[in-house]
């Protein structure tokens, strides 16, 4: 189905070659069909679920005010017929790279949803916002208050995000103190710094703290679809201690309200150079995890003496990609770029037992 978006139109219609290339690519970025268009002309395509859709394009406006460098910007007025369903509607083209960075980051978030689930459960129980000023855990660094970095935030109590204009290309970021990683590419940065870092319309300036744990899935297209039975739990070295709750229940009834959820914390101990995971078990509910993976990042250094449960363990080295959603190959790739970053993994950790990563 076309989603209906509405625009106040600001030319008069127009439909030339170029106008028809870039409707094609939209429809077949969202039917996988090749087309032939024409204004006002009705096409019987095969949507890739096997349904037929009627798809009627009526109206063309072309806008100045492309989004991306090299694509058009469009207004177009669809009216799609498919079984049991009709509906006109307007369709904004933005261009494939815009395409790219909505998708990337919109996949993102599913793949953060265990770090948001408990960041709004430490919500719902202690009143501290999921977004969060820097001035809350750095009251007294005077740079949290300046005016040029009162849009930076935290988005729970690990990752930092600084929002930049779409025009931007290297913007100015404030970090607070400790160690920080780039979240898209893994480069690392002294805190208690300020920074100019590359912001093209693709990169979002996000950052993970050293010393920080954010549980992540494997990549979903809505809440109600499960993820594999894996908890990757992204670890970021660093010299301060910290500790994450993790929270889950079923996420659709009340049961947790005589609980039936999880609750078990997660602790990232430099000084005792170790981390200590606890069972992702109660005796009301079970986990959809069974395993856990993990990610880590920044310890090169220590992975020679790294142990899990007194048993000494090899870490393998990966390259991972955050960023994009879907792979190099994928028909709907178009423009993106990697943005891959070489951590350590250790996987099939059990879940529902209590775990010590020492080094």
């Amino acid at each position: 189905m076309i989603t209906k978006r509405g625009r106040k139109r600001k030319s008069e219609p127009y439909f030339g070659p170029e106008e028809e290339a870039a409707v094609v690519k939209f429809l077949e970025s969202r039917y996988l069909e090749k087309l032939n268009l024409e204004k006002n002309k009705t096409l019987t395509i095969t949507h890739n679920l096997g349904t037929n859709v009627i798809v009627s394009v009526s109206h063309i406006v072309p806008n100045e005010n492309a989004y991306g460098k090299d694509d058009k910007f469009f207004e177009i007025d669809l009216e799609v017929t498919a079984t049991n369903f009709t509906e006109k509607s307007v369709d904004i083209v933005y261009g494939e790279s815009i395409d790219n960075i909505s998708r990337n980051y919109i996949s993102l978030r599913y793949r953060l949803m265990p770090y948001l689930y408990s960041a709004f459960a430490e919500a719902h129980t202690s009143g501290i916002p999921v977004s969060r000023t820097l001035v809350m855990d750095n009251t007294y660094d005077e740079k949290c208050w300046y005016y040029i970095y009162q849009q930076q935030f935290m988005f729970g109590p690990s990752i930092l995000v600084a929002p930049v204009e779409s025009t931007k290309e290297i913007t100015k970021v404030y970090l607070p103190k400790g160690q920080w990683f780039d979240f898209l590419n893994g480069h690392q940065y002294e805190g208690e710094q300020e920074i100019l870092i590359e912001c093209p319309l693709d990169k979002l300036p996000v950052f993970a703290k050293g010393g920080s744990i954010i549980p992540m899935q494997t990549l979903t297209q809505s809440t109600s679809e499960k993820p594999s039975d894996t908890l990757f739990v992204h670890v970021y070295f660093g010299s301060e201690a910290s500790s994450f709750s993790y929270y889950e229940d079923d996420g659709l009834t009340y049961a947790y309200e005589k609980g039936n959820s999880i609750t078990s914390g997660m602790s990232f101990m430099p000084a005792d150079k170790k981390m200590v995971i606890e069972p992702l078990a109660s005796p009301t509910y079970t986990s959809k995890f069974k395993t856990i993976a993990l990610m880590l990042h920044g310890f090169e250094s220590v992975a020679p003496h790294m142990r899990v449960n007194g048993k000494t363990v090899t870490p393998k080295a990966v390259a991972i990609d955050l960023y994009n959603s879907i792979k190099p190959n994928d028909p709907l790739w178009f423009d993106s770029r990697k943005m891959e970053q070489k951590i350590l993994v250790i996987d099939n950790v059990q879940a529902n037992i209590k775990t010590e990563i020492s080094w």
